[in-house]
């Protein structure tokens, strides 16, 4: 089999490994804005039990790469392309419409005065619910996509080095970013190299020899307990800071190329996937994991005051599950609607 060739997985297996990723980020999405025992150890670190403590910071430590994991996912899908400006368009044009759409039921429920200018005040100069500043982000990412395709196509592995060296390394400190007002280095800003680094994880790490898997399960743990830690930390320090919770740290990444390795290689070890029955509920489930996200916020409105009165990392995950199938079964529903189902 040629370099090539390895690089390069079967369709079927891309699709499954591809999926299995989308739905873990889609709960994992979920996970972050429902972890109100992490919200408890915040205000009171010092009277929280040792369970909650540690609990809810491994949990947090893990579910934070989400973001990080949907931006690879991109990459790995979409730099591979060389889209029409046309077709990109019409991919911006529907991220703008789902902005639209599912902004109304939000801002029906929120507290907001209804009118039509304020509505694109909210809308338009912030996001009408918690989740929705990645929608923002990623239409940034999709407006630049048909540029990105054609820079990246060039591109060899030592271009590559140089540009996560200082895309994804050296530009998540802020010593370096902050050096001086004038050094300004736009291209390689660090969601841009998220991006270009699921494609090229995608496209150059084919994971043939055993150790591999476990090595970077290894990796991927001890870099999550690593991040629980330094969280736990600062907890009990009384110096909490969101920066280190932020999708675009130096932690999440490394994390989130640690699950997306592990998602692919044992794709690739296990050719066949889980059986055909199994594969093609992956796959259809991870299909509907946009409109999970887009409804998340919405269900976990009416749903999380009921789990509230349990205080354990236990009840957050019940809680999770719960939120991500009842996203499904409106997500099933809203497919129904010819104009949701191409928005979807």
């Amino acid at each position: 089999m040629s370099e090539e060739q390895m690089r390069k997985p079967s369709e079927n297996s891309r699709m499954v490994y591809i999926e299995i990723l989308r739905i873990m980020a889609c709960f994992f999405v979920i996970a972050n804005h429902t972890n109100y025992v992490f919200e408890n150890v915040v205000a009171n670190p010092v009277g929280s039990s040792w369970g909650n403590l540690i609990g809810s910071t491994l949990y947090l430590a893990i579910c934070k790469c989400a973001v990080t994991i949907f931006l690879m996912i991109s990459g790995c899908l979409l730099l591979p392309r060389t889209d029409s400006y046309k077709k990109s368009l019409i991919r911006v044009l529907r991220i703008v419409l789902v902005i639209l759409v599912f902004s109304i039921p939000y801002y029906v429920i929120g507290d907001f005065e209804h009118s039509l200018y304020n509505f694109y005040l909210v809308v338009g100069r912030a996001q009408v619910t918690t989740a929705y500043w990645y929608l923002y982000l990623y239409l940034g990412v999709l407006v630049m996509m048909p540029v990105l395709q054609r820079m990246f196509s060039q591109f060899k592995k030592e271009d590559y080095c140089y540009f996560f060296l200082f895309s994804l390394f050296l530009c998540t400190f802020s010593l370096f970013t902050e050096f001086n007002v004038n050094f300004k280095l736009p291209i390689f800003v660090t969601y841009i190299g998220i991006v270009v680094l699921g494609h090229y994880l995608n496209q150059y790490v084919n994971g043939r020899k055993q150790w591999i898997l476990p090595l970077i399960a290894c990796i991927g743990g001890l870099l999550t307990i690593l991040t629980a830690y330094t969280i736990y930390r600062i907890l009990v320090g009384s110096d909490y800071a969101p920066a280190l919770l932020h999708y675009d740290n130096i932690f999440y990444i490394a994390i989130a190329a640690s699950v997306f390795l592990l998602a692919k290689i044992c794709s690739l070890q296990r050719a066949g996937g889980l059986g055909a029955r199994a594969n093609a509920v992956i796959v259809h489930v991870g299909k509907d994991t946009f409109g999970i996200y887009l409804v998340s916020d919405f269900i976990i409105h009416y749903v999380r005051p009921f789990f509230e009165r349990w205080n354990n990392v236990l009840a957050v995950i019940v809680l999770d599950v719960t939120v991500f199938v009842t996203g499904l079964i409106v997500t099933e529903i809203m497919k129904q609607i010819p104009l949701l189902k191409k928005l979807l």
